[in-house]
């Protein structure tokens, strides 16, 4: 008893832990994921050996980035500098909704990003409708709120803006005759607070996300894991039946694993039998959601939990 005792108290005198459960009536949503929320702590690390050469990748609607510096310029800082990557490592944009957006913005957002902007590839195309289920990929979304147009059409905007990413990384590893050894993706409207490097505060082997509010924004992907969970679209429509791993309503029971910021988590890292570690130990801080979401946005990363809209008002953002 005493032992037990014991090692419950170093545990949680460890301030390097990441936020398992606090009071909150959806501590049961996602139980693959944590709250994420490890503690802030500036890197004392020197990284020994050669870096890793990573794609930057921001992909999906621009939502301000190009057109804020304090957005993309915090991206550049905390998440490109501070990673200490490869010199040849590249940032490669896909952004949508950026019609209005000028030449003048265009070109002072290269100048703030620096030599690192290797490829940008506007897309106006926002309303894109999903292609027709097949008959198989029909069964198995039954009964889940895939099944509605509406649902489905916001969950193809944004994983077809994953694999218009993911195909941007695959042309410019071909063009440089070389691969990534990483990719670092995330959702444009992101605010960084607190860095996230360097590299080696992270194992190259594991994937790492935000935490159960926000497991969907922001992620390190060993390169193997970045061409699976990037092209979750193409596993989402070719689903062969209730047989598969990728069958959405034989999951029903599994609670966020019908629901499409989730999905890709419950897919790659629980449904498919672990095929990649998931990890929300992630080293920086961000606000999401910094441009639409009231003005309040939500927290990401180290420092709070990672609840998302799920957080009560004062939990939602952290100042550095």
């Amino acid at each position: 008893m005493l032992r037990r005792l014991l090692v419950a108290a170093l545990a949680a005198a460890d301030d390097r832990q990441t936020i398992k459960y606090f009071v909150h009536k959806y501590n049961g949503l996602a139980p693959w994921l944590d709250w994420g929320g490890l503690p802030c702590r500036n890197s004392t690390r020197t990284c020994a050996g050669a870096p890793p050469r990573v794609a930057f990748l921001v992909a999906g609607a621009s939502r301000g980035f190009v057109e804020r510096p304090d957005v993309h310029g915090s991206y550049k800082r905390f998440v490109v500098d501070s990673f200490a990557a490869a010199r040849d490592s590249e940032v490669l944009l896909y952004l949508r909704g950026v019609a209005n957006v000028t030449a003048a913005q265009w070109a002072a957002l290269d100048a703030a990003l620096g030599p690192s902007v290797v490829a940008r590839v506007p897309d106006n195309d926002t309303a894109a409708d999903p292609p027709p289920l097949a008959p198989a990929a029909r069964d198995c979304v039954a009964g889940t709120g895939f099944a509605r147009d509406d649902y489905r059409r916001r969950a193809h905007a944004w994983w077809s803006s994953m694999a218009a990413g993911h195909a941007l990384v695959v042309g410019r590893e071909r063009a440089a005759g070389k691969r990534f050894d990483a990719v670092v993706f995330s959702r444009p409207d992101v605010l960084y607070d607190f860095p996230f490097g360097p590299h080696c505060e992270y194992d190259a082997g594991t994937w790492y996300a935000g935490g159960k509010g926000a497991p969907d924004n922001f992620w390190i992907l060993p390169r193997a894991a970045a061409a699976s969970v990037l092209n979750s679209l193409a596993s989402f429509y070719a689903c062969a039946g209730p047989t598969e791993p990728c069958c959405v309503r034989t999951h029903r029971d599994v609670s966020g694993a019908t629901m499409f910021s989730w999905w890709i988590t419950y897919y790659w890292h629980v449904a498919a039998r672990r095929v990649f570690p998931l990890s929300t130990r992630l080293k920086g801080s961000a606000t999401v959601a910094v441009t639409h979401n009231r003005g309040a946005g939500s927290h990401l990363g180290c420092g709070a939990p990672n609840c998302g809209t799920m957080c009560p008002r004062d939990r939602r953002r952290r100042r550095p």
